[in-house]
């Protein structure tokens, strides 16, 4: 499921979830030719993850396998360094509601 085929360049973006929400599972992909940093927070909770995203290559991030809990209405923040490239896709898990694609999100730059 596409969050609205963004794709950005060494920045800081946000993927909002709603209250309810069990899980959050993004895939990000790298369209760079060199290896990068990409780090997600969780800003509901003092959650965080960093990875090395190598060329050319996809890492799934699951808020669950990670043990995040997502309290209210938040966001995940996503942000790559080095001008590394990424393309993002996800869904989110609600308690009331069946899998739902996630909001498209035109991923705009957070400070």
């Amino acid at each position: 499921f596409s969050t609205g085929g963004s794709v950005f360049t060494g920045g800081s973006y946000r993927v909002p979830f709603l209250n309810g929400t069990m899980r959050v599972v993004l895939v990000v992909t790298s369209q760079s030719d060199f290896p990068f940093e990409v780090d997600f927070a969780n800003l509901s909770a003092n959650n965080f993850r960093a990875i090395t995203l190598p060329p050319l290559s996809t890492y799934k991030f699951d808020t669950l396998m990670e043990g995040w809990t997502l309290n209210g209405t938040s966001a995940i923040q996503v942000t790559t360094n080095s001008s590394g490239t990424v393309a993002m896709s996800g869904y989110i898990d609600r308690f009331l509601t069946p899998r739902a694609r996630l909001a498209p999100v035109k991923a705009a730059p957070f400070p």
